[in-house]
């Protein structure tokens, strides 16, 4: 075997492979799942004025559904390790998935509307097509960041054998 792929990669009855679970299942789509694990982000920009800093959380989204992990308070290097599921169907397999980073901006009245601190787009076949990828990319629409995160693709017939 490939140590790079087996450091990038992750497949069933490998050791940091997810079992499929209850919240696997009530995700699932005609075609499939799909697992998003947000590790962390890296020197994402301070959208926050004054002492404070960004307020991140991420957000994943594949044609109308989205997700969110949990807000994470002052921090410009978020450790989320967070797991969200989105269900697959025909009508998305030409979509990108869309992992997004946003400032949470808690008093609306004074600070307005969240704060985009970046995305990074990933096109849903390169991960059917690979199973799991490990993404390690700088953020788009930003000068910086980084997002950390691993995308796995749970075919119909793995959550569901007996169909």
């Amino acid at each position: 075997t490939n140590p790079e792929h087996k450091s990038k990669e992750s497949h069933p009855g490998d050791p940091d492979w997810e079992e499929v679970s209850g919240e696997d299942e009530a995700a699932t789509g005609c075609v499939g799942m799909l697992r998003v694990v947000f590790i962390k982000a890296k020197n994402l920009i301070n959208a926050d004025m004054g002492l404070d800093l960004s307020d991140p959380y991420a957000v994943a989204g594949l044609g109308l559904q989205s997700k969110k992990t949990q807000t994470i308070d002052n921090n410009l290097n978020p450790e989320w390790n967070c797991t969200v599921r989105l269900a697959v169907d025909d009508a998305h397999l030409d979509k990108d998935i869309e992992l997004s980073i946003w400032d949470e901006d808690h008093i609306r009245s004074v600070q307005g509307d969240d704060d985009f601190l970046g995305r990074v787009r990933v096109p849903l076949k390169e991960v059917m097509d690979r199973s799991s990828i490990l993404i390690k990319r700088k953020l788009d629409g930003v000068k910086t960041g980084e997002l950390h995160a691993r995308l796995d693709f749970i075919s119909l017939e793995s959550i569901f054998p007996s169909l």
